[in-house]
């Protein structure tokens, strides 16, 4: 009976772990598999750009975002990144990854690449040079509500291990938005 029980009681831990672990294989974000990754924070700092975010959406200082999920919500996600990946280009950035922390969709821009951003692609094993933000910081940036200052500032938006000089290049181009804001419309 005791090695019954055992039996039993280590199927039950395999199950419990494969229900966690599969959900994360299967789909690459939350967008595609209605919820959020069992994984846990994607990179260090990330636990603190959601809860930033959750903040700055409650005092205000970010238009609070409604919530998207499926098909729908990957298609604004992937629109945004499209727009936040020609504003990169403009501000002559590129050959880094873009993760939207709370969604866990990595993108890259690529140089080397014929499209100027891949979306949704498997998570990079070298992080290096990694814009990471909040699906609600996306959204201001792209609204230009935010500055990439601004964005910093909040913590709604920081670089993983910055070896481009990316932080100096977000933040020097406060006298770029006007002007490149009128060539993405």
């Amino acid at each position: 009976m005791a090695k019954r029980i055992a039996k039993i009681n280590r199927l039950s831990t395999w199950l419990m772990v494969a229900m966690l672990v599969l959900p994360s294989i299967a789909y690459p974000c939350r967008f595609h598999s209605g919820s959020e990754s069992a994984d846990g924070p994607i990179l260090p700092g990330s636990s603190d750009i959601i809860l930033q975010s959750h903040l700055a959406q409650q005092t205000g200082e970010m238009t609070p975002l409604a919530p998207l999920s499926g098909m729908r919500g990957y298609r604004r996600a992937a629109w945004w990144l499209t727009l936040l990946s020609r504003r990169l280009e403009a501000l002559g950035l590129a050959d880094l990854h873009i993760v939207i922390v709370d969604a866990q969709m990595w993108s890259q821009m690529s140089s080397r690449h014929q499209q100027s951003v891949l979306l949704d692609i498997e998570a990079p094993i070298d992080r290096a040079n990694t814009v990471m933000l909040s699906e609600a910081a996306l959204a201001a940036l792209v609204n230009q509500s935010l500055s990439f200052e601004q964005a910093m500032n909040l913590r709604v938006m920081q670089v993983y291990r910055d070896e481009l000089g990316i932080r100096e290049q977000l933040t020097n181009e406060s006298g770029l938005d006007t002007h490149n804001s009128n060539q993405l419309g």
